[in-house]
């Protein structure tokens, strides 16, 4: 329940920064507006870095995407705010609900990504949308083509398009509170030098306190609040389901624009905005597959060989291929590590952690890090050069541990040193190479942690249909009915995003 308060909190203060802009738009400037709240709300975002333990790890070649998402975000700010100038804000949170679609739009044009069916007339319906908002209704009357206003807040969505365009290979490889963080240094920085350019000090001293109340609702809702809420809710819930909350931004600003500004909303505003949101729906939503109830169950009671594995892990060679196709293939991967990280956070000092399947030690670098209470942390993988990428990324921890092993063999669980406080694995469980194998991994498993102690599976599930996918891969319910079976207690399904599913649940006993 609390993931999906503050997914609401975060959407309805997104929804809100469009009517505290335009309240301090009847006293200050685009400049004066973008600087005062980033110098306001950078200290803090960044008290909300320190409460969380965001590590702050960034590479020498992230400097280049950082600051020209850096610019690129100042741009976005002053774009937006000036079309606020001559625009409404109801418009305004109608009309930037395109952006996912500018960001689909911009992707297909300069990364040659694939647009489907569903993109095209999803993006065909919104632009009928955008044209009745612009319109006003008046289709006929060409005026509405000089309507300045609403068309450089759709600008923005293009801006905001190029900016996430820039920074999400970045914000895949770090953590993305850090990297927004980053990010609006590098805006700040502009915008300083713009403000010491052209702002005017007795204007801004001169501030209303209906415009300081509201330049601090940009500053501290609007920017650290609103990312903090957000992040948090992405990472206990996923990115598709969090998504879904978007939605609701445009009617928060609509329920409260129309009260507090006077704006008129009317027949015509909710059949466009109604157009947006339907043209975003449909191109975002995404075909099931369809998996008959029977065909899991003979899947499951199928004593068919194992799938064979596509890949060569074994190679250094493989290994590096696939250590860096996994976050470009699936961008949830890193929400799912933030997720763990909070929830291994809780175990005591001096807590023994293990890993299966730890690849090349991302995962460990975050849970190592965010978690500095950790005594004993050790790697377990089948793989030598995975296990040789995981020394170089986290050897330098006291608590690393590395061990050759793999848990398709009967004797694994005697390589490894128990009891643990918890065991985690995230995306390693399938190479057991066939789903019926499964369940017994997980009693092996259970017999390793203390009583009471945690176990965070991640894993794939299936792409499609397929005989093969569906005898390697468990769907979300089979992974619960698996973990249950073995005699795992509080199973909860937290994430299911990218064809992976993130459950949690610990081993009975205990005080928990």
């Amino acid at each position: 329940m609390l993931p999906r308060l503050l997914l609401l909190a975060a959407v309805v203060i997104w929804g809100w920064t469009f009517i505290a802009t335009k309240i301090l738009l009847e006293e200050l400037g685009p400049v004066e507006i973008v600087a005062l709240r980033l110098a306001i709300g950078l200290p803090f975002l960044g008290l909300v870095l320190l409460v969380r333990r965001v590590p702050w790890q960034f590479a020498r070649s992230d400097a280049r995407p950082v600051v020209l998402a850096g610019g690129m975000l100042t741009v976005h700010f002053l774009i937006q705010i000036v079309g606020l100038m001559s625009t409404t804000a109801t418009n305004t949170g109608w009309i930037i609900s395109f952006s996912p679609l500018a960001v689909a739009l911009l992707s297909w044009l300069v990364l040659r990504e694939r647009i489907g069916r569903r993109a095209v007339v999803g993006i065909a319906i919104a632009t009928g949308g955008i044209l009745l908002l612009v319109s006003r209704g008046r289709l006929g009357d060409l005026g509405w083509l000089r309507s300045t206003g609403d068309w450089l807040i759709l600008a923005s969505a293009f801006t905001w398009a190029f900016y996430t365009v820039i920074s999400r290979d970045l914000a895949r490889r770090r953590d993305p509170l850090a990297v927004t963080f980053g990010i609006l240094l590098i805006a700040a920085a502009c915008t300083a030098v713009l403000f010491a350019a052209s702002a005017n000090p007795a204007r801004v001293g001169a501030l209303s306190w209906r415009g300081v109340a509201a330049l601090l609702y940009l500053a501290i809702p609007g920017l650290a609040l609103g990312q903090w809420f957000w992040q948090v809710g992405v990472a206990r819930l996923g990115a598709a389901r969090a998504g879904l909350f978007l939605y609701l931004e445009p009617l928060a600003t609509v329920a409260l624009a129309v009260p507090m500004l006077g704006e008129p909303f009317g027949p015509v505003m909710a059949l466009g905005g109604g157009l947006v949101l339907t043209g975003v729906y449909v191109a975002q939503r995404q075909r099931e597959p369809s998996v008959s109830s029977e065909s899991v169950g003979r899947a499951l009671s199928d004593p068919a060989e194992d799938v064979p594995s596509t890949e060569d892990l074994q190679s250094a060679d493989g290994a590096t291929a696939w250590a860096a196709a996994a976050e470009r293939r699936r961008p949830v991967r890193a929400h799912i590590r933030h997720a763990m990280g909070e929830r291994l956070a809780t175990i005591a000092p001096g807590g023994r952690v293990l890993e299966l399947g730890s690849g090349p030690g991302l995962l460990a670098e975050h849970l190592l890090t965010r978690c500095p209470q950790i005594a004993s942390y050790t790697l377990f993988d089948f793989s030598e050069p995975m296990l040789e990428m995981s020394r170089a990324r986290v050897g330098h921890f006291g608590a690393a541990r590395f061990v050759l092993g793999n848990f398709r063999s009967d004797e694994w669980a005697r390589s490894v040193p128990a009891p643990y406080e918890a065991i985690v694995t995230m995306q390693a469980v399938h190479e057991v190479r066939h789903k019926r194998h499964v369940p017994r991994l997980y009693t092996q498993i259970r017999d390793l942690l203390v009583p009471g102690g945690l176990f965070l599976v991640c894993d794939r599930t299936p792409d499609d249909a397929s005989p093969r996918s569906t005898a390697l891969f468990m769907n979300e319910r089979e992974q619960v009915d698996a973990l249950k079976a073995a005699g795992f207690v509080d199973v909860e399904l937290v994430m299911a995003a990218d064809a992976l599913a993130f459950c949690t649940c610990r081993k009975p006993g205990g005080a928990g």
